[in-house]
């Protein structure tokens, strides 16, 4: 299967605005001309590639959805601050129509980005040329833009973060508050969350043990709530909210246990970006300046005096008051046990659905897949026996969930530890379909490939992952699947004597291959 970002077409190129240097032409007439321009020159070049009907389609939506942008043009901007299409395109570093999401080494993907996207691409960058970041609707537009330039690999997670923010500075900021540039500064002074613990082992070297998926959105629920103006401005609040955010990157082993070490790191920074940002919060950033220069014992003893009367008011241990009490109403577990503060709960939320990469939408187009599975060698890590299971999530019926396991027990528990999801399991159930299948992984891989069609892409929230091994289907249809690869696989359909290559598929199993259609009927019988 070829992703359809690996295009080695000659790349869309819009047209120059011609009559940039002319007076009497306005910005905004200019970038409707040249869309007409590249609307015509796309279809033109469609011809020669012997792809009209699909980039045609495409192309001649150009022309009024850009038509329609012009009713985006922010307040702010005058006609001489509109960009042209293809500046735009340059300062976001598009020329050379590569992915360039960021890998795990630093280095930009270099991906090709298909010719049927750049034409979308070139489209949404129209409708973006007269908005600035303060513009109604500028980070859906903004987020649209990402998931159409970036492949599979990186239209998710930190990936696409870090190229929002980055593409956001290009764009004039507007009449965005101080309030919207606040927030966005103190959210980075978090950094990024991640699953791993931030404590010490015995060795004085991070543990390396996960905190779980609840705790990752016990952090995101617990940064929005500091975002909020009467949280960071008010210093009881702020210095509850930050406890409950450390104590919540702690694993299991070492929440309660180690102290506070980075609560009056994030203070500091976040008193900093206030004293610039808002000149107004001087005095209660003098406040929260003095609680901060304690010394280390004391931020790490959390010490707090409570008030006798009903007021809840506490005085830290610096001995000054901190700000007036918010009108918040909050558990007594917010200052005595910040751990406890959020409920345990699993996460009952519809799945975050990725985009396809691809058009396969019914199953005789997956026939090519299910073949190359089938015919593949099996390699070392595919012969070996264990569970392949079906399961589902509360809150998102008819999504099911295929994967392979040695222990289901444990594979269960792990999974909803990571990712914060209750799991209902669907299959096996019963004792006969508990006995363990031969080559499951490979099995696994073969209900994958028959199932693409269905196949749904998940942003986990939870984990921090991506999730592929979803699929909307029903149950029933599912467990068909799963069974009768399993009996096929029963059948001994590889040769038991091991090349360097792994083993090979006996010759008359090959055979059958060659008849798709027939093949499949026959291995449906199995079922």
């Amino acid at each position: 299967m070829s992703s359809n970002q690996d295009d080695p077409q000659k790349p869309v190129t819009p047209r120059k605005n011609a009559s940039r240097s002319s007076a009497s032409v306005t910005p905004l007439a200019q970038f409707k001309r040249s869309s007409e321009e590249l609307q015509a020159e796309i279809v033109v070049g469609a011809h020669k590639d012997g792809d009209s009907r699909e980039l045609s389609d495409v192309a001649t939506s150009v022309a009024s959805t850009v038509l329609s942008a012009s009713s985006l043009k922010d307040h702010d901007q005058t006609e001489a601050e509109i960009l042209d299409s293809e500046t735009l395109r340059t300062r976001l570093k598009l020329d050379d129509w590569r992915c360039g999401g960021c890998k795990p080494n630093g280095e930009p993907c270099q991906r090709r980005i298909s010719k049927k996207r750049q034409v979308k691409i070139c489209s949404q960058l129209d409708q973006m040329l007269t908005l600035s970041q303060s513009s109604e609707g500028f980070d859906d537009e903004l987020e649209e833009l990402i998931t159409l330039v970036h492949c599979q690999s990186h239209d998710h997670g930190y990936a696409k973060e870090d190229r929002l923010e980055l593409w956001a500075k290009v764009f004039p900021q507007g009449s965005a508050s101080s309030t919207v540039t606040t927030e966005k500064q103190i959210k980075k002074a978090f950094g990024r969350l991640e699953q791993r613990c931030i404590g010490m082992n015995q060795k004085k070297e991070r543990c390396r043990r996960s905190i779980g998926g609840q705790r990752v959105q016990n952090c995101r629920k617990t940064i929005d709530e500091i975002l909020q103006p009467d949280v960071y401005e008010d210093a009881e609040l702020l210095e509850g909210y930050l406890r409950v955010l450390e104590v919540n990157m702690y694993c299991p082993s070492h929440i309660d246990k180690q102290g506070y070490k980075m609560v009056s790191t994030w203070k500091s920074s976040i008193i900093g970006i206030l004293k610039k940002s808002k000149p107004e919060f001087v005095r209660d950033a003098n406040l929260l300046i003095s609680s901060v220069e304690d010394d280390a014992e004391a931020v790490n003893s959390g010490a707090v005096s409570e008030s006798t009367d009903n007021t809840k008011e506490t005085v830290w241990r610096n001995g000054q008051l901190p700000t007036p009490r918010n009108t918040r109403s909050l558990s007594p577990e917010f200052y005595h046990s910040p751990s406890k503060f959020w409920p345990s709960a699993s996460d009952a939320s519809s799945l975050k659905r990725l985009p396809r990469f691809d058009d396969i939408r019914n199953p005789k187009e997956c026939y090519d897949l299910v073949k190359e599975v089938v015919t593949r060698n099996l390699a070392k890590t595919h012969n070996t026996g264990g569970y392949v299971y079906l399961y589902e999530v509360e809150g998102n019926e008819g999504v099911v969930k295929i994967g392979y396991t040695k222990t289901l027990e444990k594979r269960h528990k792990d999974w909803a530890f990571d990712c914060n999801r209750e799991t209902k399991l669907l299959y096996p159930l019963s004792k006969d379909s508990l006995e363990e299948v031969p080559n499951a992984p490979r099995v696994e891989a073969l209900c994958h490939s028959e199932l693409h069609y269905c196949r749904i892409r998940v942003d986990c929230r939870a984990c921090l992952k991506e999730h592929i091994e979803w699929f909307e289907i029903s149950p029933k249809k599912c467990i068909q699947v799963i069974k009768k690869w399993s009996q096929w696989m029963r059948t001994n359909p590889f040769e038991n004597v091991a090349t360097d290559q792994g083993r090979l598929l006996k010759k008359e199993e090959n055979e059958k291959t060659k008849d798709m259609d027939e093949f499949m009927k026959s291995v449906a019988m199995l079922a």
